[in-house]
């Protein structure tokens, strides 16, 4: 009869017996086991401490040359507490039974024994070995979603088709403001209206679809406050919603654009004074020649800051007196002023153009 368990399974045989040994691992190894052999206590303890996984199971002598049989299982228990163990002697006792109960032993074979009961006895053993070992590896995954179900920082609400919350992390009972035996006494539009479209959705939606959105918590205890709703289907009936807070991000990005308008308002600001400060250099430059060519009693010449020294109160001017001017002579006297002063409104005009066309041609780039 062939072992339906999956081949490779490793057993640990403990017998002070060389032909008892070698017997077994043969059975063993006709039904698909590995055995692993010693004939002392000490051999079976090392040869344990060095396999990558403990044995399944541990089929165990009482009567070993270096430690009882009861004691080694002790030990063995310290190193593998998954190895189911079978004990097998040739000198059973009310007290070794009584022994090995305690030490979780629950099959107690006699020698001799029939090669069909032995092996029946392994299978058992290694059945209650998977068990427990998938019991241990659901445990601990178990624990672990825990943790990490606790410490994600996007806030978590589990709930069923109601709308009544299961569940809830710490990121969400902060998020809301509540215990976790308050929320769950609560339904998710309860706690969080801006997730009743989002249930709706996902309950209208046959493959049970992930739904996202945006949605704005009404004017209340939170007012102004954006929230990053998810949900999907979790488990038959079961929605997970998965939350996160963006008004702080929201903020931050008005924060930005207010920054880059009022940099483009500097930069139009410095363009205008860069342009004007462009003009008022020409006009100052040919004002300073004409005033250079000018002598400095010149009748035409109007008296500036620069040339009066100033004064705490400066008294008003006072009228000036008329005279009779040569208009000739005046002609002759001013006609190269004239020819400056024509010549800076051609400069301006050209500067005023440059300017327009290459305005033009910029916004047609654009």
């Amino acid at each position: 009869m062939k072992s339906s368990l999956p081949d490779g399974l490793s057993v640990l045989v403990v017998d002070d017996d060389a032909q008892m040994l070698r017997t077994i691992k043969d059975i063993l190894r006709l039904r698909g086991y590995t055995a692993i052999i010693a004939a002392t206590g000490r051999e079976a303890l090392d040869a344990t401490r060095e396999m990558s996984q403990a044995p399944a199971v541990a089929l165990v002598d009482l009567q070993l040359p270096d430690m009882d049989g009861i004691e080694l299982i002790g030990r063995l228990r310290e190193i593998a507490a998954l190895t189911e163990v079978v004990i097998l002697t040739g000198n059973a006792s009310i007290d070794s039974a009584v022994r090995a109960l305690r030490e979780n032993s629950n099959d107690y074979l006699l020698k001799p024994v029939q090669p069909e009961l032995l092996v029946g006895t392994i299978e058992r053993a290694s059945e209650r070995w998977q068990r427990r070992r998938a019991e241990v590896a659901m445990r601990d995954s178990e624990e672990r979603l825990r943790l990490i179900f606790d410490h994600v920082s996007d806030a978590l609400f589990i709930a069923d088709d109601s709308g009544r919350i299961i569940d809830a992390n710490p990121a969400a009972c902060a998020l809301s403001s509540q215990s976790l035996e308050s929320i769950q006494a609560l339904t998710m539009s309860q706690v969080l209206p801006e997730s009743s479209h989002q249930g709706a959705m996902d309950r209208s939606s046959p493959n049970g679809l992930d739904r996202s959105g945006l949605a704005s918590r009404p004017p209340g205890q939170y007012d102004n406050r954006v929230l990053d709703v998810r949900s999907a289907a979790f488990a038959p009936g079961v929605l997970v919603y998965t939350v996160r807070d963006l008004t702080r991000q929201r903020k931050l990005e008005d924060q930005l654009v207010q920054a880059q308008k009022m940099e483009a308002v500097g930069q139009l600001a410095g363009g205008v004074a860069h342009d004007f400060n462009n003009l008022l250099t020409v006009i100052m430059s040919y004002s300073s020649m004409l005033l250079a060519d000018m002598g400095a009693n010149d009748a035409t010449r109007v008296p500036s800051t620069a040339d009066t020294p100033p004064a705490p109160r400066p008294a008003p001017p006072s009228p000036r007196t008329p005279r009779r001017v040569s208009c000739g002579r005046s002609w002759r006297n001013q006609s190269s002023w004239f020819c400056r002063l024509l010549t800076l409104r051609t400069a301006t005009q050209m500067t005023s153009d440059t300017r327009k066309t290459t305005r033009s041609g910029a916004g047609r780039r654009f």
